[in-house]
């Protein structure tokens, strides 16, 4: 099946909704806008979804060389592999409900919250390279687990090269167009965004490599690390924020970059001693 097949199926829904909205001029709230087109983006993509899956399941289901597991698929091996996962999920969503309780209480409070959902969008568009490369990876070492090595090359460049184009735009004038022309931001407001920016220009790298290793204990059956990780990124970032916002008194969106860096490094490292067994086997 292919994954740009669906994500086109899911944002054609999205930016059909907007401009559906905008040009007949429904004259409706921007943030209503917003929840109805990723509402309508969701049921395209679940509709795009069932279409071309549809012939690849009666390929699976019909071939009769494929071998035969030595071991039975039970419901418990199934909910062993995937309650980790699932709380990994969970916990991650969690954190950001702490991180704006956090920075309502910071210095430059409305500030803060106002920019650090642009900021986060920027780092997004880099950090998504990372979070797909993370299903490519799994896909590429369960053929062969010599595919290890060219598949950790790759992410090198890939890692390197997010960041730097992140870079690019957080330290040169590209970041006024960005945050100013394109998300129509103040002065007052994009100077603000300057610094945080430039902190999260490292959160690319580090999540090509979170991709890579997850991908390396997922393919070893080996998922409840996965979860205590995202415990210790969520730990280390709510730990950051009581640091640098109640005792430091940082300018919240600058606290929370730093959290988020910070958090991000602790659960890469807590995953190394996994990740290497699980290379030794």
């Amino acid at each position: 099946m292919s994954r740009s097949g669906i994500l086109l199926g899911k944002y054609f829904g999205l930016v059909l909704t907007v401009l559906g909205a905008s040009i007949l001029g429904f004259g409706l709230p921007g943030a209503l806008i917003g929840a109805t087109a990723l509402s309508a983006g969701v049921c395209v993509e679940a509709v795009v979804n069932r279409v071309m899956v549809h012939r690849l399941v009666r390929a699976v289901i019909g071939s009769t060389n494929e071998s035969v597991s030595a071991r039975t698929l039970t419901y418990r091996r199934i909910t062993t592999f995937y309650t980790p996962l699932a709380l990994t999920s969970l916990l991650g969503l969690g954190v950001h409900p702490a991180v704006a309780f956090f920075m309502g209480h910071a210095s430059f409070a409305l500030e803060s919250l106002a920019v650090l959902p642009v900021v986060n969008s920027l780092s997004f568009l880099f950090r998504s390279l990372g979070l797909s490369y993370q299903e490519v990876a799994i896909a590429l070492i369960a053929e062969d687990d010599r595919n290890v090595v060219p598949v950790g090359r790759f992410a090198a460049l890939l890692a390197v090269g997010s960041s730097a184009a992140m870079a690019l735009i957080a330290f040169t004038p590209l970041a006024w167009v960005w945050f100013r022309d394109v998300s129509g931001l103040s002065t007052e407001l994009t100077v603000f965004a300057l610094l945080p920016t430039r902190i999260l220009t490292v959160l690319p790298a580090l999540s090509v490599l979170l991709s890579v290793q997850r991908a390396i204990l997922v393919d070893n059956r080996v998922t409840a690390p996965i979860t205590w990780s995202t415990v210790v990124e969520v730990g280390g970032i709510v730990g950051a924020l009581v640091l640098f916002i109640a005792g430091l008194d940082l300018v919240g969106v600058t606290a929370a970059a730093i959290a988020f860096v910070g958090g991000r490094l602790g659960g890469n490292l807590y995953l190394v001693p996994s990740c290497a067994r699980a290379l030794g086997r």
